[in-house]
């Protein structure tokens, strides 16, 4: 229900689950995603 109110987002993997990949690269897309998500939606991160 929530994404009626607040539109769709992209859910990633927490970080400690990120880091329990142990893949630099991986991890810094998901962070660079999230970085364009929040620009994209107003928000400065």
């Amino acid at each position: 229900m929530a994404d009626i109110l607040y539109g769709y987002k992209t859910i990633f993997p927490s970080p400690l689950g990120l880091g329990a990949t142990w893949n630099p690269a991986l991890i810094q897309q998901a962070f660079q995603a999230i970085g364009q998500e929040a620009q994209t939606g107003g928000i400065n991160v």
